[in-house]
């Protein structure tokens, strides 16, 4: 696996799986790069980090978010050291729910969860993309916690 996962979620039924790929790499021209519907998803996750259920997701968005609390510490720390710089106003990170974007599906049913789950990660791709441009750009940051868009936690592997 390259250093920024390609996540698939996966939703597996008794005839067929569905599986949606969410690029984690910032240079990726997509986040959300490909659907299918098939037999057997062995391939499309080989080299990906499954998810298959919602609860992951929320685990994800738990995981930037004590991310996103190291950093606001980091940068507080710095402020007493430093008064002079200004603190970062970063955003809040985004809790998306799987089942809330569910409602708003349009199209074949089979698909709904994988598409709900997959969106909700994406939604937690765009955020953690847009807060590291921002981290990485205040020197102090940058210095501790590297000057590189980091890869999207994600939970580790049992």
């Amino acid at each position: 696996m390259s250093e920024h996962a390609v996540v698939a979620v996966v939703d597996k039924s008794d005839d067929d799986t569905v599986c949606w790929h969410v690029q984690t790499d910032p240079e990726a021209p997509s986040l959300m790069s490909g659907a299918w519907i098939v037999a057997d998803a062995a391939e499309l996750t080989a080299h990906a980090f499954v998810v298959e259920q919602p609860d992951t997701v929320a685990e994800i968005a738990q995981l930037v978010a004590e991310e996103v609390a190291k950093v606001r510490e980091a940068a507080k720390q710095a402020k007493k050291e430093r008064p002079q710089i200004t603190l970062p106003r970063f955003d809040a990170p985004p809790h998306p729910d799987p089942e809330e974007i569910a409602e708003t599906f349009h199209g074949e049913q089979r698909a709904r969860q994988a598409w709900a789950m997959a969106v909700a990660l994406a939604e937690i791709v765009e955020y953690w993309h847009s807060f590291e441009s921002s981290r990485k750009q205040r020197s102090y940051l940058a210095e501790r916690f590297g000057s590189e868009i980091r890869p999207l936690p994600l939970p580790q592997k049992s």
